[in-house]
């Protein structure tokens, strides 16, 4: 069930979430983070949480903002989710050293693009 939270509520989580996995690997190499079982744990976590929010974004306003990969986060959530036991830790890095950035860049960009004629969260 959706809660009755605004989507632009939800874009600011996921922004604070992308923001949170980035921050929790800044300065890590990948021989580090294989070896660092609680930033892979709070990455996942953070990635998870990304997907959730998209999860829990309108399909109105998710169909109004193709510019951001909906499904693949919520996917990424699922996969997470439910297939733990098999977690591909070379795609978890390429999300968190590729996707997440650029991600975060486009996020932005939508709560920018977004009227503000209503109070906003930022």
């Amino acid at each position: 069930m959706t809660s009755r939270k605004p989507p632009e509520s939800r874009v600011l989580d996921m922004l604070i979430y992308c923001q949170h996995a980035q921050d929790f690997a800044q300065g890590f190499t990948w021989d580090i983070f294989m070896n660092d079982a609680k930033t892979q744990a709070a990455c996942l976590n953070a990635i998870q949480t990304v997907g959730e929010a998209a999860t829990q974004t309108a399909s109105s306003f998710r169909e109004a903002h193709p510019e951001i990969p909906w499904q693949r986060l919520i996917r990424t959530r699922n996969i997470i989710t439910h297939g733990y036991d098999g977690i591909r830790w070379e795609i978890v890095w390429e999300i968190l050293t590729r996707d997440m950035p650029a991600l975060q860049k486009q996020l932005i960009e939508l709560l920018d693009s977004l009227p503000t004629d209503e109070p906003r969260l930022l």
